[in-house]
């Protein structure tokens, strides 16, 4: 799920500067511009984002560097629009001039309609796009030429706009319309979300700020929803450990669907059901209780370096005035007035007079600020070159070119995950008959005074969630249903398979070749249920050997994988023999040499 911004920044400087900080206050991750006032050297590649624009420069899209999926590449471009692919997506960033004749507008219908088709009706289409034209059915006034060519087109490509008639996305002294519109197509309509204009924000421009969601990929819950206004969404992990009353409730249902599932007997399947309804029960109370985290985009950024308190305060204070005068305005409009009297209302120009004051000063407390962190990085190289320069410097030669495996071929890909994860073939060990077993419920029965044993040693070392964000204070709410899913498990001598199901994020190696295989090295992160069932079973199979039975199963040699049992010293091993077999051995040495040898560390004394 992506978090876009939509804007027109009529080529202003202090109107880019701010949308610039307010994507990492407000953890946007793409905005698609129009009329920006430059693009920073570097375009696609650059440190701070990607930037695709337009021909002419009239339209870009910019992706931050913590936007989610794939990493984001140019389609095509020409005047007026751009094109980057986003996944399987194709977004779509469009201007078009309002002092161009009819027929330019036209003919740069048509090109975009070529480009559509290219990709075809199978690829999800998002298009942002400020067209300067008006139509009844999403704007409120009279419908132009351009609107009507521009319905026209809609119609015909089964696109779908998101606008609302009342929203203006433009204000201005004279008046407010409704240009600036969000276009998709009928496959990508599930995908979009939480659209809105953000028109209590003041955004140095005239055009006000568009939010929505999208998301890269189906999803079957796009009920989220993120609000630039405040905190975006953050985790609340830490708080995990009050909430044990609630997940107390939660877990009736799962320990009453649990109980019933082991009622029904050991059938085939039933530990590999049972492990996944659980895995979903406590994901879904997990989720219930405290929100995910998420990717590192949803976390609050810093604000921009020339950003203070002074421009904080000088930016809110530019929000209020723009309220009462678009307030002021509708309110006029709505009881009949007249454009004259409108114009001459006292009221209405104290608070336009208002608003473009506290605009002008917060646009030349940004260049003030900017000209004066300028000044100060100048100096600073000056006396100190390897300080902060040297870090600014550093940080625009790092690679930001995504994921590890984003560089990747799809067969070298599967060469390597075949290297660190070789095929074997399945050899199925036949179940043991425990039938005439009469320590048979005893032995495979998993008691919750065990569970609890094993989760108290867990639970101590602050671990983190799984991917599932289930946590192993989670689990102690939840004794009895794990009982009663490893008691299954015992019973069918089987290991669940949705415990082995995991997502592989690799590493690389340093000093390695990336172009061979073992370059690489896996992180598989599992789910606790699972780990914590390996517990069981080791300490199961610990108190086995150390019983009088189990010790009789291990050679006396080893010494691996053992509790409370040493391998004696080199020394002590060899004081028997030092003065029988090795005359003089023990006087040539006041402390005999007790290094390990690979011999001795593996296999033992001999």
């Amino acid at each position: 799920m992506g978090k876009f911004l939509q804007i027109n920044l009529n080529r202003c400087k202090g109107a880019q500067d701010l949308l610039l900080n307010l994507i990492g206050m407000w953890g946007v991750e793409i905005a698609m511009i129009s009329e920006p006032h430059d693009v920073p050297s570097g375009g696609g590649g650059c440190r701070a984002g990607a930037w695709f624009v337009s021909e002419d420069g009239g339209a870009a899209i910019f992706f931050s560097s913590s936007a989610p999926g794939p990493r984001p590449r140019e389609l095509s471009r020409g005047v007026d629009f751009v094109f980057a692919g986003w996944g399987n997506s194709v977004l779509v960033s469009v201007y078009a001039s309002p002092n161009r004749p009819l027929r330019v507008f036209e003919d740069q219908l048509r090109a975009i309609s070529r480009k559509l088709d290219r990709f075809g009706n199978s690829r999800p289409i998002l298009v942002s796009r400020d067209f300067n034209a008006k139509h009844t059915s999403w704007s409120g006034y009279a419908t132009n030429a351009r609107g009507r060519l521009l319905r026209q087109w809609l119609d015909e490509r089964h696109l779908i706009v998101w606008n609302a008639k009342e929203v203006k996305t433009c204000v201005r002294s004279t008046g407010g319309s409704t240009i600036d519109l969000t276009i998709s197509s009928g496959s990508t309509a599930a995908r979009v979300s939480d659209w809105e204009v953000i028109s209590n924000f003041e955004s140095l421009s005239n055009h006000a700020y568009v939010a929505f969601s999208f998301a890269n990929a189906p999803k079957r819950d796009l009920t989220r929803r993120w609000r630039p206004s405040g905190t975006p969404v953050s985790g609340c992990l830490c708080r995990i450990r009050k909430l044990a009353g609630f997940i107390v409730r939660e877990t009736r249902v799962v320990r009453q669907r649990t109980a019933r599932q082991v009622s029904r007997g050991p059938t085939r399947r039933n530990a590999h059901d049972m492990a996944r309804r659980v895995r979903d029960d406590l994901r879904r109370i997990s989720d219930s209780c405290m929100k995910r985290i998420g990717s590192r985009s949803t976390t609050r950024k810093r604000p921009k370096y020339w950003w203070t308190d002074e421009i904080g305060e000088l930016w809110k204070e530019s929000c209020l005035p723009r309220c009462r005068f678009v307030g002021k305005k509708r309110q006029l409009i709505k009881q009949g007035g007249r454009y004259e009297d409108i114009a001459n209302n006292d009221e209405l120009a104290r608070f336009k007079a208002e608003w473009r004051a506290t605009r002008i000063r917060a646009r030349r407390a940004i260049w003030s600020s900017k000209e004066t962190c300028w000044k100060e990085l100048l100096s600073e190289a000056d006396s100190d070159p390897w300080g902060l320069p040297f870090g600014l410097v550093t940080n625009k030669l790092r690679d930001s070119s995504g994921p590890l495996t984003a560089g990747m071929t799809e067969e070298f890909l599967a060469e390597v995950i075949a290297e660190l994860f070789p095929r074997v073939e399945p050899f199925a060990f036949p179940p043991p008959d425990l039938s005439h077993d009469a320590n048979r419920d005893r032995d495979t029965e998993v008691t919750e005074g065990e569970v609890r044993l094993l989760l108290d040693a867990t639970s101590k070392r602050r671990s983190a969630p799984d991917p599932n964000g289930v946590h192993y204070h989670t689990l102690g709410k939840s004794t009895e249903v794990l009982c009663a899913l490893y008691t299954a498990c015992f019973r069918e001598a089987t290991f669940p398979t949705p415990w082995k199901e995991t997502n592989m994020v690799l590493l690389d190696k340093p000093g390695r070749d990336p172009t061979t295989l073992s370059a690489y090295r896996p992180i598989c992160l599992l789910d606790v249920e699972g780990k914590l069932f390996e517990r069981v079973i080791a300490s199961r199979i610990d108190e086995h050997l150390r019983s009088g039975g189990g010790r009789n199963d291990l050679s006396p040699n080893q010494y691996g994988f053992r509790v409370a049992v040493r391998r004696p010293t080199h020394s002590s091993a060899c004081a028997p023999v030092s003065g029988t077999r090795f005359t003089g051995a023990a006087s040539r040495s006041s402390s005999p040499s007790t290094s390990k040898t690979r011999s001795t560390r593996y296999l033992g004394p001999r």
